[in-house]
């Protein structure tokens, strides 16, 4: 989602509410908000332990001025979620004829991950937004969250300082006390919403092809009539990706080695080049085939290049450890070996801290990403290197999804798909290679024969 969830303005958002004292409308609160941090960084060291979680209490108070600015989140959340999924009514998301509202799901479930609680997090969809709260189970309006040790030593840390600050200025330490606490509540409970995300839409290779023309017709369209066509959210993020892969490698921010080269030499056989233009500032993407003395343009290159060179590009010069990479149909003008030797460079990434999301159509990817689990759970004697042909992911580390079509037009349920008696995953596309064969087999034809 962008830059994250806030995209940048969260944390002001926070700060008005603190500013316009709609967090404590009383010194009470305030008193009790400091007494709770007093008292909980007093006995951090005793606090209960769950592995590798920390699990910290909360009182009645606390969650009260917690919730109040989770509030002004789920505003932004809204904002954010419509303009990624390009709609204008969250209501669309809503079950037809049901009356419970609908819940977003965090940390991939009910329980959270190695802690085996139920997070307190919940995101609701109300009438016009979805809402942000901390849920009280216990009746006397008592909560419990669950912080991993580096994010409460981060908080504890910070909030040490505020508590410090106390006995001068309760109201401004107290504030900052709740705002670092719904902000690690968030960081905790949505991390992958957190991280600066790209996203690759199925439409990349016109796009990057033409991304200087729509920046030209973006700048020539100011103040044009609520009438006039505009570009939709997700490809004006794309185009926004590569003016920062231009300013990026104007500034020589970019590694030169690493997975970048690999995915270059490997898939596309070359090596991308970004070259400054006087064109409104913009830059122009040239791919060397290897061997090659001159650059091609990239309108000019095979669709294979103009397609997967985005992804090279966002690759070396933007992603880091904990960026998210959202593909689609990566398999797009790409022959199947191709295919197969780029889900091997996207689990390299994944190795290296990049989280990735693909959709796909296609057989050879998912069969690939079988044989990259089932790798891990082969037995290595550590005598020979992982290598690019070798790389590995345990099952945690990979997630399929298959989303079928309801019957009767009744919309699209999303089921987790598990791998078969064939080692596969079971999303269909093994049964239609199958059928395929038996029409082969049914003509009669030997392998040989032309039809």
């Amino acid at each position: 989602m962008g830059p994250g969830l806030f995209r940048g303005h969260g944390l002001e958002a926070l700060n008005y509410l603190v500013a316009t004292r709609e967090v404590f409308p009383s010194v009470d609160r305030a008193n009790a908000v400091a007494k709770w941090a007093e008292r909980t960084l007093a006995t951090g060291d005793d606090l209960a332990r769950n592995g590798s979680y920390v699990q910290v209490p909360l009182s009645p108070p606390v969650v009260e001025c917690v919730n109040r600015l989770l509030a002004a989140s789920g505003h932004l959340f809204t904002r954010e979620f419509a303009y990624c999924m390009g709609v204008t009514n969250v209501q669309q998301f809503r079950k037809a004829n049901s009356r419970q509202p609908t819940q977003l799901s965090v940390c991939g479930g009910r329980k959270e991950p190695r802690s085996g609680r139920t997070p307190p997090l919940k995101i609701m969809l109300q009438d016009s937004s979805w809402e942000f709260k901390v849920e009280s189970p216990r009746p006397a309006g008592e909560a419990e969250v669950s912080f991993d040790a580096a994010e409460y030593g981060h908080f504890r840390n910070r909030a040490s300082r505020a508590v410090s600050a106390l006995a001068s200025e309760l109201d401004v330490a107290a504030s900052e006390l709740v705002v670092l606490l719904a902000e690690s509540i968030l960081k905790t409970y949505m991390r992958g919403f957190g991280h600066q995300s790209y996203y690759f839409p199925a439409s990349r290779h016109g796009a990057a092809i033409l991304y200087k023309t729509v920046v030209r017709e973006a700048v020539n369209r100011r103040g044009a009539s609520e009438g006039s066509p505009h570009i939709p959210g997700t490809t004006s993020d794309f185009v926004s990706m590569l003016l920062d892969v231009g300013n990026a490698a104007a500034d020589e921010r970019g590694q030169e080695e690493g997975e970048v080269t690999s995915i270059e030499k490997n898939i596309l056989e070359g090596t991308m080049e970004v070259v400054s233009n006087t064109v409104f500032g913009l830059h122009d993407f040239r791919y060397r085939p290897g061997g090659n003395h001159m650059a091609i343009p990239l309108e000019r290159v095979a669709s294979t290049v103009s397609s997967l060179a985005p992804v090279a590009l966002c690759v070396r010069y933007l992603a880091t450890s904990g960026s998210v990479l959202i593909i689609e149909k990566p398999e797009a003008h790409v022959h199947p070996r191709k295919q197969v030797a780029l889900t091997r460079e996207l689990a390299q990434l994944v190795k290296r801290g990049t989280h990735v999301v693909v959709t796909t159509h296609s057989e050879w990817i998912l069969e690939e990403l079988t044989n990259i689990v089932r790798r891990s759970s082969m037995d290595k004697d550590g005598s020979e290197p992982e290598s690019i042909d070798r790389v590995s992911l345990t099952k945690a580390e990979v997630g399929v999804w298959h989303f079928r079509n309801l019957k009767r037009g009744h919309g699209t349920k999303v089921v987790r798909a598990l791998r078969g008696a064939n080692g596969l995953y079971d999303v269909g596309f093994y049964d239609v290679a199958l059928d395929v064969y038996d029409e082969w087999l049914r003509t009669g034809l030997e392998p040989g024969d032309a039809s």
